[in-house]
């Protein structure tokens, strides 16, 4: 798709032509509310850049003044290795837009693609309304996405509850299937099982799902703060954080543990939210090799940073250094770059965040989204192209 003018399609031209569509499909029928069905939402940029950049996907700073440190896209050399796609939430910029689930290849040759839309009927039934949604994954073959949307009451006590949905990456956009209430899913290497968090303020455990259906608690922490799974290449371990052990009980003050998939052998990798209120870990992923384990912390500056550690806890070493959040990282399928998340306001109101790659090594930082919307929570997969 192109302007008559020749220039690349910016989201709003996608939204605009999608919008044609309704986003029709058996999966939208399930919404009750038609007039719900806010589907695309004007936003960034795409560039023909994409084919130049490390993922070969920039979201549009070709219409934008670029960013002090951030290379233009005819300024850095063809990717090397770059493979899989990605996925993440965004949301225009503005009071009363909601956020989607959208989809691009690493390869940049198709554009991005919006992947849900609508609202499903709440979980808990009339008086309780969505709000939110985050947290997306592919599954090990590429075909099928999980997320969470977020519930609460529509009057007060809000009472938020997060529940996760599964959609097909090969359907037309729609509101997803849902699953179970969780949050922060993770697939297991050979797909038949998913490791998620399940909770209510700020308690939560880490849960393991079966393909049956079959679901077990594996941390059994009661009053505890157990959150973000992330299972090991082989299958055998799950990473994730929590709050046992540390002298606070903020949203910062959580260490890295490691557990057997059977819920044996629990073993802490870092330790710092037993040191000083404020400084922890959060956020574990593994390498797609399973020797090493990227994660976000704020031990050193109280900022949340990118760091990188052997899977057994040793040789941490940091990755990013910006004036606020850079979280969420998560490995490239072939392990040799990592993408993230930044506040592009350096920590002053409002927050704005956008995704960037990073080399595993902490080199070649480059900026992938800007423009009037907010994009984050992205997670690299591997598999079929998105269509």
């Amino acid at each position: 798709m192109r302007n008559p003018e020749g220039t690349p399609p910016t989201l709003a031209d996608l939204h605009a032509a999608a919008e044609v569509k309704k986003c029709s499909g058996a999966a939208l029928r399930e919404v009750p509310d038609a007039s719900q069905r806010n589907c695309f939402e004007e936003g960034n940029e795409w560039s023909e850049a994409m084919s130049k950049l490390h993922l070969l996907m920039a979201l549009a700073l070709l219409s934008l003044t670029v960013p002090a440190g951030v290379a233009s896209a005819d300024s850095v050399d063809p990717p090397r290795g770059t493979n899989g796609k990605l996925v993440f939430r965004s949301v225009k910029v503005g009071a009363g837009n909601t956020p989607d689930i959208w989809a691009v290849n690493a390869n940049g040759r198709t554009e991005p693609r919006q992947v849900t839309c609508g609202f499903p009927p709440p979980p808990r039934g009339p008086g309780y309304n969505f709000v939110d949604m985050f947290g997306p994954a592919w599954s090990p073959d590429g075909q099928t996405i999980i997320f969470y949307r977020q519930e609460q009451s529509s009057a007060p006590p809000s009472d938020p509850r997060q529940y996760l949905y599964v959609i097909d990456t090969n359907d037309d956009c729609g509101p997803g299937t849902l699953l179970t209430e969780g949050r922060f899913a993770d697939w297991s290497p050979v797909m038949n099982r998913i490791v998620f968090d399940r909770g209510s303020l700020g308690v939560r455990d880490i849960w393991v799902r079966e393909r049956d259906g079959t679901e077990t608690n594996l941390t059994n922490d009661p009053g505890g703060r157990n959150t973000r799974a992330s299972w090991s290449p082989d299958g055998s371990k799950i990473a994730f954080a929590s709050a046992r052990g540390c002298i606070g009980n903020g949203e910062l003050d959580l260490d890295i543990w490691v557990i057997n998939d059977d819920g044996s052998n629990l073993t802490r990798l870092t330790f710092d939210c037993a040191d000083q209120v404020g400084h922890g870990n959060n956020g574990p992923h593994w390498s797609p090799d399973g020797q090493k384990i990227v994660f976000q912390s704020s031990r050193d500056s109280g900022d949340l940073e990118i760091y990188v550690m052997n899977a057994d806890g040793s040789e941490p070493a940091r990755l990013t250094n910006h004036k606020g959040t850079d979280a969420n990282p998560k490995w490239a399928p072939d392990g040799r770059q990592i993408v993230f998340h930044r506040d592009v306001n350096d920590g002053t109101a409002p927050v704005r965040l956008q995704l960037f790659i990073i080399n595993a090594d902490g080199s070649d930082l480059s900026q992938l989204t800007g423009g009037q919307t907010i994009n984050s929570f992205a997670a690299w997969g591997a598999g079929h192209d998105v269509p």
